[in-house]
């Protein structure tokens, strides 16, 4: 797993000129592909009908048990752990073919990596919507308005997803504007966190204040802009010490820091080791 300098970074453009990828997991052993650590710039969303598996998504272990349903992000590097005799699909979307009401959804909850379980008729619509969405990819007719159609699947089909993940992490609905302002934040510090660490440029990227960007940030997630700043970083980081072979004064680079010093400084600071310590004991 470590021998690769680079953590692989997978896009659809392999697999599917329409953004689109299924794969029937019953009765399919995953690829080498999906057992190794690898990041993926389409979402992906698996929808398990039964049986077993678990999956490692940032460090943290997702279990699917029976009927459940797991999104993971553009950019997380994930890999298969585990799968006892699971049922179900997984389906890889171009961004492109997720609307931008369901972006908004996942991304508010892009550090909730968690499984989400259907009722019978949610469960039915996923099926119904997936085997349709695979017909018509198995036997087009008319290339134009097949795309037109598929297109359409697929979003109603990421709204589905979208659906149970909302009901689970239903937040208040007087808070609009707030939690607009926290997605937006969270969308331009996954885009930037390597060229701006200063919560004032963020805000000011925002147009607005930091003091007030920083009071509507706290109040939806509990924490401060330095605080989901630094997190980012933190896990770029972690990524690239575990998955990678790039020595700390590289990671510090790629991270945006000219001074590897005070990178491992910080590091130590919110982790409790070096990053040489974090990888040689997350590596045993």
């Amino acid at each position: 797993m470590h021998s690769k300098k680079d953590i692989p970074v997978y896009n659809l453009e392999t697999f599917s000129k329409r953004g689109i990828f299924i794969r029937n997991m019953s009765g399919n052993i995953a690829s080498t592909r999906v057992k190794q650590a690898h990041r993926d710039e389409n979402y992906i969303f698996i929808f398990q009908e039964s049986g077993t598996s678990s999956l490692m998504i940032d460090f943290k272990e997702i279990k699917l048990d029976n009927r459940v349903a797991c999104c993971i992000f553009p950019g997380q590097v994930h890999y298969e752990i585990s799968n006892f005799e699971s049922k179900g699909y997984l389906i890889a979307l171009d961004s492109d073919l997720v609307p931008d009401y369901v972006r908004n959804i996942f991304d508010q909850s892009y550090s909730i990596n968690t499984s989400c379980e259907f009722d019978d008729g949610w469960a039915m619509k996923i099926k119904n919507t997936i085997q349709l969405l695979e017909l018509m990819i198995l036997n087009p007719q008319s290339e134009e308005y097949d795309f037109n159609i598929i297109k359409f699947l697929a979003n109603a089909l990421a709204g589905l997803f979208a659906g149970t993940f909302d009901q689970k992490f239903q937040k208040n609905e007087n808070s609009d504007h707030s939690e607009t302002l926290t997605y937006q934040f969270k969308k331009l510090l996954q885009k930037e966190f390597r060229t701006i660490k200063s919560p004032k440029d963020y805000a000011g990227k925002l147009n607005i204040s930091a003091a007030y960007l920083n009071q509507v940030v706290k109040k939806n997630t509990g924490m401060p802009l330095s605080y989901w700043i630094q997190q980012e970083i933190i896990l770029e980081a972690k990524r690239l010490l575990f998955f990678t072979t790039y020595t700390v004064k590289e990671i510090a680079f790629n991270l945006g820091y000219e001074d590897p010093a005070y990178f491992s400084r910080l590091f130590l600071k919110l982790t409790g080791l070096t990053p040489l310590s974090f990888r040689e004991n997350s590596r045993k």
